[in-house]
Formats: structure tokens, sequence, C-alpha cells
């Protein structure tokens, strides 16, 4: 959390993959941008890649692991996610959302998601 620079975290359950209500957290930094972070379980990456839903997907590389980076289509500066696979049908999926300052660009949302995306997987390593 302090390398993301988040203050507080709420288990919730979102729907992220395929509409299915996913446990995950949920983190932010007072208003400024918020994350979401959960496992995925019941899609893999193809999911997204496939072209599914309002979104474009395009192959990007997490800390090694394939991963699929995630946008709505059409708009810029929303928001962005990365699926990343980390199992067969399974994927971790994370999302990043300014809140109230919307200054950053695309790119600089994606980076922070796949950062955010690269500190889950070490979490995760450890639970094996």
């Amino acid at each position: 959390m302090s390398e993301i620079k988040v203050a507080t975290t709420v288990p919730d359950q979102f729907d992220s993959v395929d509409d299915k209500k996913q446990a995950g957290c949920f983190y932010e930094n007072g208003n400024s941008y918020s994350y979401i972070v959960l496992p995925a379980t019941n899609k893999g990456i193809k999911y997204w890649l496939d072209g599914t839903g309002n979104v474009t997907a395009k192959l990007v590389d997490v800390s090694g692991y394939g991963a699929a980076e995630i946008t709505f289509t059409g708009v810029e500066k929303v928001d962005c996610a990365v699926a990343v696979d980390v199992a067969e049908s399974q994927q971790l999926y994370v999302s990043y959302k300014p809140r109230v300052k919307k200054d950053e660009s695309q790119q600089q949302m994606c980076a922070n998601a796949k950062a955010a995306a690269a500190l889950a997987l070490e979490t995760l390593k450890t639970r094996k």
C-alpha cells in the first residue's frame, strides 16, 4: 500500500469479468485516485483480448507475465486496467482510476495499473 501511496482498503465484490461478482479489494488515496485488485477465477485474459464488450485491449508484459491492458473504447483519461495471465482461465485484474484530478494521460494511468499489478504479483508469489 505504501508503494502505490494508498491509505485505505476495503474488501468488496466487483463486476469486472463477464459480469460475475468477484471478491477483491478497493484501495484509495483520498479523493485523488483508486485501485481495484481482484483475482478472477472464471476467465483468462483471452476474454479481454478477444474484444469483449466496449473495451479495447492489447497484449503487454507485467513482470514477465502476459497481460491485457484494457481501456474503454473511444474515450481517454477515464481509467486503465491490466489483467495478468496467472493460470489457466484465471487472471489478476488491477484497475486504476483518477477520482478528482483528471490530468493524467492514458499512458500514465496504464503505467500506474501495471505498477500496482506487478506489486500484487509479488504478493501472490509469497502465498504459494
